[in-house]
């Protein structure tokens, strides 16, 4: 994430959304833990937060679908007892 923060810092907004993406759509990259999964959920709100600010609706959108693949594939469930 320090990397993405100093494109921003410089204004390369552009170069930080492209490499959010290239993350989310890595194949390497897929969430194996609930602490991969908070990792990954930081860089979605970063991500999309700069689609927003960009006005990149259709990056947003795939984006959310790399999201949502990567979650899906994940093989932590997260279980809740009472």
């Amino acid at each position: 994430m320090f990397i993405i923060a100093e494109y921003v810092n410089v204004g390369d907004k552009e170069t930080a959304l492209q490499t959010l993406h290239a993350v989310l759509s890595s194949k390497r990259h897929h969430a194996k833990d609930k602490a991969a999964q908070k990792v990954f959920e930081r860089i979605m709100f970063k991500y999309l937060d700069l689609c927003i600010e960009m006005r990149k609706g259709k990056m947003a959108k795939d984006g959310l679908h790399q999201y949502k693949y990567v979650m899906k594939s994940s093989k932590y469930v997260d279980l809740v007892t009472k």
